[in-house]
Order: structure tokens, then sequence, then C-alpha cells
């Protein structure tokens, strides 16, 4: 119901149809709110989300060609929360992790960590590009199997000092 809604507002605000007439109906129940703040969160990620293929059109005059050679350079944005943590297990190979006794799982929640770290550190208003290119990309920290294995027990060693674990 709240999805409905939201959507259609978003709709009437592109022009594809009129809103309904109705009031628009509030979360009542705890759950439901909590429902609408999801839906909330969704929507502002996907407004900010850039176009894909998927979910937009070719604007005219764009030839085939262009999209191929954009969709096959892969990018990382480095000021993205989300293509930091990727660009990180992307270069740590998972068989070392498991070697070390981490699970695929707790290596996210610790590349995470290590990206909010970064992102927060020391000059809050600095972007994460340049936290992230100091630490990380121009170091080469990820680039050999002693450095990662450093990363890695370092920044485990971190998370465990603000999270425990549930029992």
């Amino acid at each position: 119901r709240i999805v409905a809604e939201a959507l259609s507002s978003q709709n009437a605000l592109a022009g594809w149809h009129k809103p309904p007439e109705a009031e628009p109906l509030l979360p009542e129940t705890e759950e439901e709110k909590k429902l609408a703040r999801g839906v909330g969160d969704l929507l502002s990620r996907l407004r900010k989300a850039p176009p894909t293929s998927e979910n937009s059109e070719p604007m005219q005059g764009e030839g085939g060609k262009e999209e191929e050679e954009e969709e096959s350079d892969a990018e990382w944005n480095l000021n993205n929360v989300d293509d930091c943590c990727s660009f990180i297990e992307h270069k740590f190979p998972a068989k070392e992790a498991e070697a070390l006794g981490v699970n695929v799982d707790m290596f996210s929640k610790v590349a995470l960590f290590y990206v909010k770290f970064l992102r927060n550190k020391r000059t809050p208003k600095a972007e994460l590009r340049a936290h992230f290119t100091k630490e990380i990309i121009e170091p080469n920290t990820l680039g050999s199997k002693t450095g990662r294995k450093n990363w890695l027990q370092t920044w485990l060693a971190q998370r465990k000092r603000v999270f425990a674990p549930k029992t």
C-alpha cells in the first residue's frame, strides 16, 4: 500500500498519470512505519543511482557500439561506500580470507567497517576517494598476499574492538 502511494506520486511528477484523488494513507502501526521508512530509503537510493541499461533508454543518436564500450569499462566510484567495498572484495581472493579463518560474510563486514572508518577519518569533510586512494590504491596495500594478510588482520582486530558477538 505504501509503495503504491509512493510510486503513484512519483509517476504523477513524471507526468505519467494523475495521482489518486483520495487522501494518502499514513502508516498506523509500528510495523507499517518501519516498512515505510524502508521504502523511503529504497526510493532515495533508486533516485540517486545512475541509470543502467535495464532501467533507462538510450538517448536519440547514441549508437549501440558506444554503450558496449561503456559497459565493458568497469569503473569504481571511489566516493561510493559500496564501490569501495566491492573494490576491496575484488582485490582480495576469498580463498586467502578463508585461509585466515574469515568467511565471506565477515570479510564483507570488515571491508564495510574499514570504508566507513575512512569516510569519517580525521578530516570528515574530505571526500572518501581521497582517503581510499591514499590508504589503499597508491601504496597498493592489497597488491600482495602479505599486504592483504596484514590489512585483514589489522582491520579484523579493529572491528572486534567495536562489535561484540551476540550470545
